[in-house]
């Protein structure tokens, strides 16, 4: 029996033994546990995290800032005082002004012929240079004495202290009226009248040109093969204004439409 027991307790203590061995862990030539179970590391990266970073610039980005300013500036409206080269010009713009039954367009200037000058539309030209107005005058042709449409010449139309005067007209016929003045209606320098030799048609083209001090007076049924009608001083240097308009100083009415306008400077 007491064999037995010795043999018991000799069990208990191997096995006491046994696991208080195991509860050192062995360690290495440097003093690490070599037995001891390593913590577990993740082996992957999270799918969702990006693995590479980006291995080049974006290609759409300008290397280099423009070497040139812009060909084209913007230019400023012209004013209605320009000088056209080829003597084309908008009458909207260049009309200062007008009274009476007169209708401005911006290619044409029509008028009904009621009263002694009264239907007007004029502009102001520098005098300073010679310059060649030319324009027409069509769905016009008169038929009593006194009708007349054309330009009239001044400092001021509405005044009438005329320069000058470039008519169609009738006086007991068909004429063509032209007068050259010094500053007064009553003291003209030079007043002629021609025989109107277009009266086959309702249109004609009339031409004034300021040149080297003179006035000279043209006409044209055509517009491209000119008659010199006469030739005056000038004896002014203000600037003029050039009036389109017409008159009866009588009962009668007349219709007329200006057109082909254009103003070139010499």
């Amino acid at each position: 029996m007491q064999k037995r027991i010795m043999t018991v307790a000799a069990v208990i203590i191997m096995a006491l033994a046994l696991l208080t061995a195991c509860g050192k862990a062995p360690t290495g030539d440097d003093g690490t546990k070599t037995g001891q179970p390593a913590t577990a590391q993740p082996t992957d990266a999270p799918a969702n995290v990006p693995t590479d970073a980006p291995t080049a610039a974006p290609t759409e980005v300008p290397t280099e800032a423009p070497t040139e300013a812009p060909t084209e500036v913007p230019t400023e409206p012209a004013e209605a005082t320009d000088k056209p080269d080829d003597g084309s010009i908008d009458l909207e713009k260049l009309i200062d002004d007008s009274f009476g039954s007169i209708e401005v367009g911006s290619s044409s200037i029509t008028l009904d012929v009621l009263s002694t000058y009264g239907d007007v539309a004029y502009f102001t030209l520098d005098n300073s240079q010679d310059f060649t107005l030319s324009f027409r005058i069509s769905e016009y042709l008169p038929t009593e004495n006194h009708q007349q449409v054309g330009i009239l010449i001044a400092p001021d139309v509405r005044n009438l202290g005329l320069y000058g005067k470039f008519m169609r007209t009738f006086s007991g016929e068909n004429v063509i009226e032209y007068y050259g003045t010094a500053n007064s209606w009553n003291s003209p320098e030079g007043a002629g009248r021609t025989k109107d030799p277009f009266t086959d048609s309702d249109s004609i083209y009339m031409k004034l040109t300021a040149a080297d001090g003179k006035f000279t007076f043209s006409a044209s049924k055509d517009g491209a093969e000119w008659t010199v009608l006469d030739t005056y001083d000038v004896l002014f240097t203000d600037d003029l204004q050039i009036g389109f308009t017409g008159a009866t100083f009588t009962s009668a009415t007349a219709h007329a439409v200006f057109d082909n306008i254009q103003i070139t400077y010499n």
